[in-house]
């Protein structure tokens, strides 16, 4: 059955009944449905015709009372969650200054401020406005002697008015809605996490065959790193060679999982050591022989280096009693070529490389295999070890996804570190430009070193590594003579920005500890400050949209599970929930960018406070889908911008006031018994004195002063001294202090007049309503002759309005406050998700409800008080920003990490 329950756009339509039920549990919760199912279920829609025929997309939203609308795609209106009723609503905003004509870019109606008091309110305004200081309740003395005289001249004429306006049944002081509480937020989810901290609110398993739910195992061969062009994935010989290498990728991951890893905690593996070592040949143990089961050469003629590629888990059995100290040879791939043949071919086939180019990279990567090994070997003898660990010969590649994210396990056993340099590889192509080469200062050790300290990968390796052996630097070329630092000294030798790598040494050194929250946020500065010189390099591809996230996860102990697929922010978003007692999300979530267009891991806070200073009051339940998290536990409150409502307030109950109250509500009935009395009485003599004689004169004068006239006279007086003194009356209800207020959130597109806001509010501007002295980057503050904290009007100069970005005014009835801030579009909600510095940080969001998720536009600060009015939000999907970056959930080509 079809009911229209509303039509705000003329495009709206809403569904209840079975049908809209089962559209809603057969698509999503806020998606498009197709042409074809409108057409079929045009009559249940009730579409019109034109509609059906011109493809009309629409999309169906579900509120939080069950409802199901379908609004048209081309309506990009925004829109909120109503409080009264929970319906989705069109967005009406009003303007501080006349609003101009609307342009195609602003989603919003706007509309001029009006004043919306009861009309007595707006006439006693009228009346004492010849007098500004009879409102305020200020000294009377200053007022000039014209003032009072219009006063007068207009308090006879205010008085009949407001007589009769008494007349009109109206709440004067406002309607208290929701017991004084803020207007809440009618919501709900109703989708599935993509992945939720409890696993009982996933998915079942009817949707385990979704390739998304699959592991990432399951979806692609673990060794392919590169991509095809559409016509050779849909081959079928490229089909049923990927097919195959799945299958034994599968099955080769599961026989070495199955014979060495263990699990911590329930979380994946971490290695106890590596799964092979590079052994030299002068310490194999006598006996053991190439085509041993223990050793994995893979090199067709293994007698041409100087060692053999030996399983760890069966040398270990074997051989107990000659333990496997090993060091790890660092490199960057600037400097050493080492990228799989496979992948060359395939950018060949491609275009993004000529068959020369390629040739002369294999030629190249031979030439620097070989080198590395001869590093390696001459390192491993100076060490006097027996094993050494390089990266590209001591993976699996069934293995490869997981163990790239494990080398940090394989740094901390190791015996020491070694770094690799040599001449970079763009110096070397015939190819190269001379303005791309590098410059011949940067050729210098120091100059590699730092190349080589570019890399996002060398922070854990650096932390991780020993600190009993020092730190030994090989160049190719110059074997003999290695240069070695101390671990401590390390950062300034090889960083641009010493100073928190130092840090973060200092702290595995255990020379001065940081907090769990410290080191994240001090790490997290540092792999982000060498991924972005690392993306400026225009032939560097990242291996995964997670990597930053998966190199911090190295200096964790509880680590999620390494997905390629991954976005930048879902890989965080794991890690957060993995390390919950950091609560990492839901403090960044607090955070207001001083760069509006940074990005979400931009830890920098407008205010200059730290990650570690802010308390959630909220958790992270789940990750969604489109960079998106489930937020539970936040309170919350809806913002009106349609219009200013008068305010309820409260003030002490007195008997006077009260009296007072009822006794100028009751004035004009009062007048008309007084009328009614004295009519009555005079009609009474009149009738009297027809019926008497001429004798009788004195008596019926005397009989015209009956009781019911005498009674009429003296409340004809007393009415009459009431509808006089009325105006006064309403005036000190209105005057003085007040001991509470409804709890409201208005909204302003504009710098508001606070003044004029107040009058509209409450009818006068009695200066209550103040301006928030630390409330936004622009509140601004100054004491007082006795040192006390004095608001001042907002430096609107400090907020510097990118293109799309405007002023907006938020009004806090309750803390009787007032803040402007920036954004780009109206925020409909106020999120209290944090504290800090004695103050709450409230989360302003637009409501999308497309996907049903809140987005944040700015960060505000709010009187902590504002909690006793508020009410909790259901679980709620939440964004980062208005606009999520496409590039974080695509990444063209990924390459190893190096």
């Amino acid at each position: 059955m079809y009911t229209e329950l509303e039509n705000m756009d003329g495009h709206e339509a809403n569904l209840s009944g079975n049908y809209a039920q089962r559209v809603v549990s057969e698509g999503t919760t806020g998606g498009a449905l197709s042409d074809v199912s409108l057409k079929e279920n045009a009559d249940k829609l009730s579409l019109p015709a034109p509609e059906v025929q011109n493809k009309t997309r629409l999309y169906n939203h579900r509120d939080g009372m069950g409802r199901t609308t379908f609004i048209e795609e081309s309506l990009r209106r925004i829109r909120y969650l109503r409080p009264a009723d929970g319906k989705i609503s069109a967005l009406t905003v009003q303007c501080a200054a006349s609003p101009s004509p609307t342009p195609e870019s602003v989603r919003w109606q706007q509309i001029p401020l009006e004043n919306k008091t009861p009309w007595v309110i707006r006439m006693l305004y009228w009346l004492v406005s010849s007098v500004p200081n009879l409102a305020t309740g200020n000294d009377l003395e200053d007022q000039a002697q014209e003032q009072w005289l219009l006063l007068c001249l207009k308090w006879p004429v205010g008085c009949i008015i407001i007589l009769f306006l008494l007349l009109v049944p109206v709440t004067l002081g406002g309607d208290l809605n929701h017991n004084g509480f803020y207007d809440p937020v009618q919501y709900r989810y109703w989708g599935y996490p993509k992945r939720a901290r409890n696993s009982q609110e996933e998915r079942r398993s009817e949707t385990m065959g979704d390739p998304q739910w699959q592991k990432p195992d399951d979806r692609t061969a673990l060794g392919a790193k590169v991509n095809l062009t559409p016509a050779q994935r849909s081959s079928s010989s490229f089909a049923a060679h990927n097919a195959d290498t799945v299958r034994r990728s599968q099955e080769r991951a599961r026989e070495l999982d199955e014979e060495f890893d263990a699990d911590f905690d329930g979380l994946p593996a971490r290695h106890l050591r590596p799964r092979y070592l590079c052994v030299l040949k002068e310490f194999m143990p006598i006996g053991c022989k190439a085509d041993d089961r223990m050793i994995r050469d893979s090199d067709p003629n293994p007698e041409h280096t100087g060692f053999h590629k030996v399983l760890v888990r069966q040398w270990v059995t074997d051989f107990p009693e000659h333990p496997l100290q090993y060091i790890v040879v660092s490199y960057t791939r600037e400097h050493f070529l080492t990228t799989d043949e496979e992948d060359l071919h395939c950018l060949v086939a491609n275009g993004q490389m000529t068959v020369k180019e390629r040739d002369e990279r294999l030629k190249m990567r031979n030439e620097d295999i070989k080198s590395l090994f001869q590093i390696a070997e001459k390192a491993t003898r100076d060490a006097n070890v027996p094993a050494f660990y390089i990266d590209f010969k001591c993976m699996d590649k069934a293995t490869y996804e997981q163990d790239i994210h494990r080398i940090s396990d394989v740094v901390r056993g190791a015996h020491s570190l070694v770094i690799a340099l040599n001449i970079p590889v763009i110096n070397r192509l015939s190819s190269t430009t001379p303005t791309k080469m590098t410059h011949i200062t940067e050729l210098e050790d120091s100059g590699l070193l730092r190349a080589w300290g570019a890399r996002m990968w060398t922070v854990p390796e650096i932390l991780l590594c020993s600190t009993e052996h020092r730190i030994k630097v090989y160049r190719y070329g110059k074997l003999t003579d290695p240069k070695e630092y101390a671990k401590r000294n390390f950062a300034v030798e090889a960083y641009k920005n010493p100073k928190p790598i130092r840090q973060l040494i200092d702290h595995y050194e255990g020379s001065l500890i940081l907090t769990p929250l410290e080191l994240v946020t001090i790490g997290l500065e540092c792999l982000q400050s060498r991924l972005d010189e690392m993306l400026i390099k225009p032939d560097y591809r990242m291996w995964s949209g997670g990597d930053m996230s998966y190199a911090l996860m190295a200096l964790l102990r509880r680590r999620p599970k390494v997905n390629r697929a991954d976005s930048a922010f879902e890989a965080f978003a794991k890690l957060s929930l993995a390390n919950d007692s950091n609560k990492l999300l839901e403090r960044l979530i607090c955070m207001l960018p001083p760069d509006t267009n940074s990005s979400w891991h931009d830890m920098r806070d407008a205010w200059e406070v730290k990650l570690w200073d802010i308390d959630p009051r909220c958790q992270v339940a789940g990750i969604a889908q489109n960079q998106t998290v489930i937020l539970d536990g936040a309170y919350g409150a809806t913002i009106q911008w349609h219009s200013l409502a008068p305010v309820a307030f409260m003030k002490r109950t007195t008997f006077w006031r009260t009296a007072l109250k009822y006794v100028m509500r009751g004035s004009p009935g009062i007048f008309a018994m007084a009328v009614g009395l004295l009519a009555a009485g005079v009609q009474l003599n009149r009738f009297e004195s027809a019926l008497g004689t001429s004798d009788d004169v004195t008596i019926s004068t005397n009989k015209g002063l009956n009781g019911m006239a005498i009674a009429g006279i003296i409340i004809l007086i007393l009415s009459i001294i009431i509808i006089f003194a009325s105006p006064y009356i309403l005036l000190i209800s209105y005057r003085g202090k007040l001991w509470s207020t409804q709890a409201a959130f208005f909204g302003i597109e504009g710098i508001a007049d606070i003044e004029q806001v107040e009058s509209f509010l409450f009818g006068f501007n009695h200066n209550r309503l103040k301006w928030s002295t630390n409330g936004s980057i622009m509140s601004q503050h100054k004491p007082n002759q006795n040192d006390e904290c004095m608001p001042l009007p907002p430096d609107t100069s400090a907020a510097l309005l990118c293109p799309g970005q405007r002023l907006f005014t938020l009004i806090d009835t309750y803390t009787m406050t007032a803040t402007v801030f920036v954004a780009e579009r109206p925020p409909t909600t106020v999120m209290i998700c944090g504290a800090e510095g004695g103050m709450q940080r409230a989360v302003l969001c637009s409501y999308e409800w497309q996907t049903q998720t809140f987005k944040r536009d700015t960060v505000l600060r709010m009187k902590t008080k504002v909690l006793d009015r508020m009410f909790r939000v259901d679980k709620f999907r939440f964004s980062f920003s208005g606009d999520s970056s496409p590039g974080d959930d695509t990444i063209q080509e990924r390459m190893p990490p190096n």
